[in-house]
């Protein structure tokens, strides 16, 4: 009886365990309006627009998730580059960067419909983990 119940719990401790790590389907909208609710969570978005790279860089103006940082203008930090992701609702201007390693086989030449998984920190850079193309 004992060896089942520990079984038993094991396998319920593994089982939530894996479902802490699995990222978190969030709408574009519901991001938009409170992105401070899912600093720190890996997040999923469907269907937002990988803008094209070509002149693919940072806004000079911008500053990451609206806050007003002259000296923090949504400039990737070494290794990593800026991903220009278009919203649903235009007034959201939060900072994506991803590896640059990955970018290389990511990024075409045009605008791309897209489902991206992201460590969400609306404080400084989003950092893109998967980019996944919609048909």
């Amino acid at each position: 009886m004992k060896k089942l119940l520990f079984l038993i719990i094991g396998l319920f401790l593994y089982v939530n365990s894996s479902f802490a790590q699995m990222a978190e389907v969030v709408d574009a909208n519901t991001y938009c309006n409170n992105p401070k609710k899912y600093n720190g969570r890996t997040i999923t978005i469907k269907n937002v627009i990988l803008k094209s790279s070509v002149n693919n860089t940072p806004p000079a103006a911008m500053a990451p998730a609206g806050m007003a940082k002259p000296n923090n203008q949504c400039t990737p930090p070494r290794g990593y580059k800026y991903l220009n992701i278009e919203f649903p609702n235009p007034t959201y201007d939060g900072c994506f960067v991803m590896p640059q390693n990955m970018t290389n086989n990511n990024i075409s030449g045009r605008d791309l419909r897209v489902t991206i998984t992201f460590k969400a920190d609306s404080n400084l850079y989003n950092t893109i983990s998967n980019v996944l193309v919609q048909p």
